[in-house]
C-alpha cells in the first residue's frame, strides 16, 4: 500500500516550484521509509522540486540520494541524480562543481545506454562551456544533445537543446540566430499538450528584443512569461523575469519602474537563495539609482553587488573571518568581566583585612593597658592579690581568644593569596587566548591578500584570453611558412642529389666556379619583385638571349629571372650555351630554392620564438610576491608583441623610448597587466584604426610612461569616474568596469601615480609615473 502511495505521488507532473502539497507529502513519508529503492525515488523528486525554491535543501536531498545510489549500485537513477546535483550547483553559481557532476552523469549514462540522460548531459555540459565563452564547444555539445533527442522522439529534450543553443548565440551577439532558435523552442513547446516550460522560451525572446532595443516587443513577451511563473508559483522564475523586465525599463531610462521590478526580483532571489539572480538585481538597482543621482542608495547596492560577486569566489574565507572576529569580541568581553569581578573581590578582602588589623590594634592596646593596671595594682597592695589574680585570669583568657582570632585572620590572608594566584593564572590564559585570536586574524588577512592577488591574475588571464586568437594566428603564420619551405626544400633536395653528381662530371673546374658564382648572384638578391615585373623582365631577357644564340632562350630566361641573374646574364653565357645547359640551369634553380627555403625557415623560427617568448613573459607570475628588478621597456614590448595581430591591421605604432632606461624594483607581472589594459582600451577607443604612441622617459627621478591614442576621447562629464570600481561605458557583457580600478591599485602599490588627459575628437593619453631607484645611496 505504501509503495502504491509513493508511486502515485511520484506520478504527479511537475507544474510548479513553490512549497506544494506534493513536497509536504514527500517530506512526511520520507523518515518512515525502509525501502532504499523507493527512498531514492522520493529524494530525487524532492531534489528536482526544490531546485528553484530552496537550493540548500535541494542539495541536501540530492547528496543523500547519491550516497544511497552508490551503496545500492542503483543504475537507473545514478545519472539522473548526478544531473540534478549539477543543476543545483549551476543555480548556486558554482559552475566548476556543476561541470564535474554533468561529466559524471554523461559517463554513467553512456555506460548503461540511457539515451535521455545522455542528451541532457550533453546539453548541460554545453551550457557550462557557454559560461566559459567557449562557444564552439558549447554549440557542438548542444547539437549532439538535439541529435539524441530527435532520434528518441523526445520533444521536451529537443526544445531544451534549442533553448541552450539560442542562449549561446545571444551571448555571441548573433541575435537573429538566437531568435530563430528561441522561436523553434516556442513552436515545439506550443505543440505539446501541456505546453510545459513555454514561459522560458517567451522570456528568452523578450531578452533578445531588449538587446535589439525593441522594447515594446520585449515587454510583451517578458510579461507573458512573468504571468506564467506567477501562476505556477515558480519563485526563482518570477525573480528572474522581474530582473529582465527591470533591465528593459533601465534601457528606456524609466528608472522608477526599473527599481520597482529589480527590488521585487532581489527579494524573491534572496529567499531561495539564488546568488546569480541577486547579483543581477543589485547591478540594475545600482545603475538605476546612480542615474537618478541617488548616490547613497546606488553605493549601497553597488556594495551588495561587490559582496555577492566576491562571495561566489571567496565565501568560505568571509565566513571564517566573521567567526574569528565574533569569537575574539566574546572572549575579550568575558576577560574584561572576569577581571572586573576579581578586582571587586580583592577590594572586599582588602577592606576586611583593614578592619581586622584595626581590631587587633585595639586588642593589643587594651591588653597593654590592662597589664599596666595589674602592675599598679600589685604595687598598691598585696591585699588585693586575690582579686587581682582573678582579674588576671580573666585577662589571660581574653589574650588567648585574641591569639586565636589572629591565627584565623592569618589563615584567611593565606586563602586570599591563593585566590590572587589563581586569578593571575586565569588572566594569563585569557591573554594567551587573545594573542591566539590575533594570530588567526592576521592569517585570515594574509589569505584575503592572496585572494586579491589571484583576482588580479584572473583579470590578467582574461585579457590574455581576448588575445589568444590573434596570438595563435601570429604563430600559425611562421609555422605555415616553415611547413611550406620544408616541403619545397625536401622536393628540391631529392631531385638535386640525383642530378648533382652527373653535373659535376660534365663541368670543368672553371665552369664549376662559374656555376657557384651563379648561385652566389641568386642568393645576394633579396628584394622581392611582382609577377608583372617578372613577366616584363622575362620578355626583355628572351630577346637578349636570342641575340647571343642561346638555345631554348625562353626556358633559360625563366630560370635566370627566377635566380635574379637577369642583369648579369652575360657573365654566364658559357654555361647557357653549354651542351648540358638544361641540366646546369635546372640544378642551379633547385639549389637556389633550397638555400632560399632554409633562409625562410630561419626567419620564421626567429619570429615564432619572439612570439612564444613574449607569451611566456606575459603569463609568468612571481609565486613569492616580492619585488624584483625589471626592464619596463621589455614588459611593454612583450604586450605589443602579443597585440601584433591587431596592430598590423590598421594601427600606426610609434615608439618614443629614452636611450638609457634604468631597471626598477617592481612586480613585473602586475605592471604587464597595467600596460595590457591601457593598450587594449586605446585600441578599442580607435576601433583598431589610428595612431598609437608609446613613450618612456626619465622625468624628475621618476619613470614616465605615456600611452596615447587618436580615438574619440572621453566625455568631460565622466572622465572623473573612469577609475571607479564597476564603472564602464561599454555595452552590457563587454566590460566588468574593474580594468582601470585594478590599474590604479597596481600603480599605487608601486608608490606611483596615474593620470589621464582626453580631448573629444582628438584622443586620450594615460600617463603613469613610477619611482626610480635611489642612486645616491
Amino acid at each position: 500500500m505504501r509503495a502504491f502511495f509513493i508511486a502515485l505521488v511520484l506520478s504527479i507532473p511537475i507544474i510548479g516550484h513553490a512549497q506544494t502539497p506534493e513536497i509536504d507529502s514527500l517530506e512526511r513519508i520520507l523518515p518512515a521509509m525502509s525501502d532504499d529503492t523507493l527512498k531514492v525515488q522520493v529524494l530525487n523528486r524532492l531534489t528536482w522540486k526544490l531546485r528553484d525554491v530552496d537550493l540548500n535543501r535541494a542539495l541536501q536531498y540530492g547528496k543523500r540520494s547519491l550516497d544511497i545510489v552508490h551503496a545500492l549500485q542503483y543504475k537507473t537513477k545514478h545519472a539522473e541524480i548526478l544531473s540534478f546535483l549539477g543543476i543545483i550547483y549551476r543555480n548556486l553559481g558554482d559552475y566548476a562543481s556543476a561541470f564535474e557532476y554533468y561529466h559524471r552523469a554523461l559517463k554513467i549514462a553512456k555506460k548503461h545506454q540511457q539515451g535521455i540522460q545522455i542528451g541532457y548531459s550533453y546539453n548541460n555540459i554545453g551550457e557550462v562551456f557557454k559560461f566559459q565563452k567557449r562557444y564552439d564547444e558549447a554549440v557542438e555539445n548542444m547539437k549532439n544533445a538535439i541529435k539524441v533527442f530527435v532520434k528518441l522522439g523526445n520533444k521536451s529534450g529537443e526544445a531544451y537543446g534549442y533553448l541552450r543553443m539560442g542562449e549561446t548565440f545571444q551571448e555571441q551577439k548573433k541575435y537573429d540566430e538566437a531568435l530563430k532558435a528561441f522561436f523553434k523552442v516556442k513552436q515545439i513547446r506550443e505543440s505539446t499538450k501541456k505546453k510545459k516550460s513555454l514561459d522560458v522560451a517567451l522570456n528568452r525572446i523578450g531578452v533578445v528584443y531588449n538587446l535589439q532595443a525593441k522594447y515594446e516587443k520585449a515587454l510583451d513577451y517578458l510579461n507573458q512569461a512573468l504571468e506564467m511563473n506567477i501562476k505556477d508559483k515558480n519563485l526563482r522564475g518570477i525573480s528572474d523575469m522581474q530582473n529582465d523586465i527591470a533591465a528593459v525599463y533601465l534601457n528606456q531610462k524609466n528608472y522608477t519602474k526599473a527599481i520597482e521590478y529589480a527590488q521585487k526580483g532581489l527579494k524573491g532571489a534572496t529567499s531561495i537563495p539564488a546568488h546569480p539572480i541577486m547579483q543581477h538585481s543589485t547591478k540594475i538597482l545600482n545603475e538605476a539609482y546612480a542615474n537618478q543621482n541617488d548616490f547613497i542608495k546606488a553605493y549601497r547596492y553597488q556594495k551588495q553587488y561587490i559582496d555577492i560577486t566576491q562571495s561566489l569566489l571567496n565565501e568560505e574565507n568571509a565566513r571564517r573571518i566573521q567567526a574569528l572576529q565574533t569569537n575574539y569580541q566574546i572572549e575579550k568581553k568575558q576577560t574584561e568581566l572576569d577581571l572586573k569581578s576579581k578586582e571587586n573581590r580583592l577590594l572586599k578582602i582588602e577592606q576586611k583585612e583593614n578592619e581586622l588589623r584595626k581590631e587587633l590594634i585595639y586588642l593589643l592596646v587594651g591588653g597593654l593597658i590592662l597589664t599596666l593596671g595589674l602592675v599598679v595594682a600589685v604595687i598598691i597592695g598585696i591585699f588585693q592579690k586575690q582579686k587581682a589574680n582573678k582579674l588576671l585570669h580573666i585577662k589571660n583568657e581574653q589574650l588567648i581568644e585574641s591569639e586565636q582570632i589572629e591565627r584565623a585572620q592569618a589563615a584567611q590572608m593565606k586563602a586570599t593569596n591563593n585566590e590572587l594566584k589563581t586569578a593571575q593564572q586565569e588572566l594569563q590564559i585569557a591573554l594567551e587566548k587573545e594573542q591566539q585570536s590575533h594570530i588567526e586574524l592576521e592569517n585570515a588577512h594574509e589569505e584575503l591578500k592572496a585572494t586579491q592577488s589571484q583576482m588580479i591574475q584572473s583579470e590578467k588571464m582574461a585579457a590574455l584570453g581576448q588575445l589568444i586568437a590573434g596570438v595563435a594566428h601570429e604563430i600559425n603564420t611562421p609555422l605555415g611558412a616553415i611547413r611550406s619551405s620544408i616541403e619545397s626544400v625536401a622536393s628540391a633536395l631529392k631531385d638535386t642529389l640525383q642530378k648533382l653528381p652527373d653535373l659535376l662530371t660534365v663541368l670543368t673546374p672553371q665552369e664549376q666556379a662559374l656555376f657557384m658564382g651563379l648561385l652566389d648572384t641568386s642568393m645576394n638578391q633579396t628584394n622581392v619583385i611582382t609577377l608583372k615585373e617578372k613577366k616584363q623582365l622575362r620578355k626583355v631577357l628572351i630577346e637578349k638571349l636570342k641575340t647571343h644564340e642561346v638555345p631554348d632562350a625562353r626556358k633559360a630566361a625563366d630560370i635566370l629571372v627566377n635566380l635574379r641573374a637577369e642583369e648579369s646574364y652575360e657573365d654566364f653565357l658559357s654555361l647557357l650555351k653549354h651542351a648540358h645547359s638544361n641540366l646546369i640551369l635546372h640544378t642551379s634553380n633547385k639549389l637556389s630554392n633550397i638555400l632560399r627555403g632554409t633562409s625562410n625557415i630561419e626567419l620564421a623560427i626567429r619570429k615564432a620564438h619572439k612570439i612564444v617568448f613574449a607569451l611566456k613573459n606575459y603569463a609568468y607570475r612571481n609565486p613569492q610576491e616580492v619585488k624584483v628588478q625589471s626592464d619596463i621597456k621589455q614588459g611593454i614590448e612583450t604586450v605589443l608583441t602579443l597585440y601584433h595581430n591587431h596592430l598590423k591591421q590598421g594601427i600606426h605604432l610609434e615608439r618614443d623610448y629614452h636611450e638609457n632606461i634604468p631597471q626598477i624594483w617592481c612586480y613585473p607581472d602586475e605592471l604587464n597587466q597595467v600596460w595590457t589594459n591601457l593598450i587594449h582600451n586605446a585600441l578599442q577607443a580607435m576601433d583598431f584604426k589610428g595612431d598609437l604612441t608609446v613613450s618612456i622617459h626619465n622625468q624628475n627621478n621618476r619613470l614616465e610612461v605615456i600611452i596615447a591614442d587618436t580615438g574619440s576621447g572621453i566625455p568631460a562629464d565622466i572622465i572623473d569616474k573612469i577609475f571607479d570600481p564597476f564603472f564602464t561605458t561599454k555595452p552590457a557583457g563587454e566590460g566588468s568596469g574593474l580594468g582601470l580600478d585594478i590599474v590604479r591599485k597596481i600603480v599605487q602599490k608601486h608608490d606611483g601615480d596615474i593620470q589621464v588627459q582626453s580631448t573629444a575628437g582628438v584622443g586620450t593619453a594615460f600617463t603613469v609615473w613610477l619611482p626610480l631607484p635611489d642612486t645616491t645611496t
